[in-house]
């Protein structure tokens, strides 16, 4: 080179260096990144909630398809005048009280190497019907005032 000292020139991955003050050609191996470093990241998954659980207390006052509890699988089972939806949500089928019950399940005949119930006390939300009372009885339909 004429003005000595180092030349390089970059052609893709390999580089030329050449060395005025002892005339030799060296050949590097370089590698440069194609895309830029962006690092990795374990967050930005998180969903919105589901707004599961109970949705009406013990001794509330319900009206027929008011939700109970929403749930995921049988927490809760539906008791008497409870319906249940395709996705275990329990609702009210009548006008009534809340109440819960718990029943304690029989031992399991051991099977498949299984010793034991996986929830021993099942959990029943039960809807207790308010009385039917007759305030008004229809005697006679009186035509309107022209």
């Amino acid at each position: 080179h004429p003005r000595g000292g180092l030349m390089k020139m970059a052609t893709g991955r390999l580089l030329f260096s050449w060395n005025s003050f002892n005339n030799s050609l060296t050949f590097t191996l370089r590698r440069w990144a194609s895309k830029k470093a962006g690092g990795s990241s374990r967050n930005g998954r998180k969903t919105a909630g589901k707004r599961l659980g109970l949705k009406c207390g013990n001794g509330e006052l319900v009206a027929p398809g008011n939700v109970l509890v929403r749930q995921r699988g049988t927490v809760y089972c539906p008791g008497s005048n409870v319906g249940m939806g395709r996705d275990h949500t329990l609702f009210s089928l009548v006008d009534g009280h809340v109440k819960f019950t718990q029943v304690q399940r029989q031992a399991l005949v051991p099977q498949r190497g299984r010793k034991w119930h996986k929830r021993p006390v099942r959990k029943f939300i039960n809807v207790t019907e308010l009385p039917k009372h007759h305030y008004f009885v229809l005697k006679d339909i009186v035509p309107p005032n022209l």
